[in-house]
């Protein structure tokens, strides 16, 4: 993972390697922990990204209307 992150530049933090298990029948706890942990992350940064999105719209459209953000 860490040759990856240098190679894309992509910090470490940002990377959720995950097994695609979805041919296995039989459950195992601790993957699925691993595999939901992972997704929450990914939840977080899209929701961080999103908000943050939002908010440099709004402050962008409120330059325009010299108003401060």
């Amino acid at each position: 993972m860490k040759d990856f992150s240098l190679a894309l530049g992509i910090p470490m933090n940002c990377i959720f390697p995950v097994k695609n298990y979805s041919c296995e029948i039989s459950l195992d706890e601790d993957m699925d922990t691993l595999i939901l942990s992972a997704l929450r992350g990914m939840l977080d940064f899209g929701k961080t990204f999103s908000t943050k999105s939002i908010v440099h719209k709004t402050c962008s459209v409120n330059r325009y209307n010299k108003t401060k953000c």
